[in-house]
């Protein structure tokens, strides 16, 4: 079982509270600051580009827009974190955004997912004031990126030259 945890927020909108989202820290190779992201052509709004890291070119995956879409209100700081993942089998790192933070186990409990459905959310936690903390599973994550490249790939296939796909290169913030 995971002990540690890679914590972070993300605010929608409409909300006045942020959403708080883990992920095992057995899956974290290195936090970066502000990394120089590079975009990406013809590819879906939660890819923000790639990043050049320690000799190996990473897809960046957008995080906030993957998990909430439009709904996700862009800080107005300047500062943003990605994530570098390690022992997984693709080039991945993720885009987080400005609040990253460690958690052990003990400082929170595990709440019931009962009637809470996410395919990428594995377990819930309680926290500080009873503030849930969504745990997203890297395997999941992986295979539904998988799966949405193959799904964007095939509909940008179906637009004829000239047309657009709906869909425009992604960068943070």
């Amino acid at each position: 079982m995971h002990t540690l945890f890679l914590v972070f927020s993300l605010t929608m909108r409409d909300a006045a509270q942020p959403q708080y989202w883990a992920i095992a820290m057995d899956h974290v190779r290195e936090v970066v600051q502000n990394p120089r992201i590079y975009p990406l052509p013809r590819v879906p709004d939660f890819i923000a580009g790639c990043l050049w890291y320690r000799g190996r070119i990473l897809t960046v995956c957008h995080l906030p827009r993957l998990l909430i879409g439009d709904r996700w209100k862009s800080p107005a700081e300047s500062v943003y974190y990605v994530v570098v993942l390690d022992r997984i089998h693709v080039p991945l790192a993720l885009w987080v955004g400005e609040n990253v933070q460690s958690l052990t186990m003990d400082e929170w409990t595990p709440m019931d997912m009962r009637g809470f459905e996410h395919p990428l959310v594995t377990s819930i936690f309680r926290w500080q004031q009873h503030t849930p903390v969504y745990h997203i599973g890297i395997p999941e994550l992986i295979a539904y990126l998988d799966h949405a490249m193959i799904q964007h790939a095939q509909t940008f296939h179906r637009v004829r030259p000239g047309e657009s796909s709906g869909s425009s290169p992604g960068t943070p913030g």
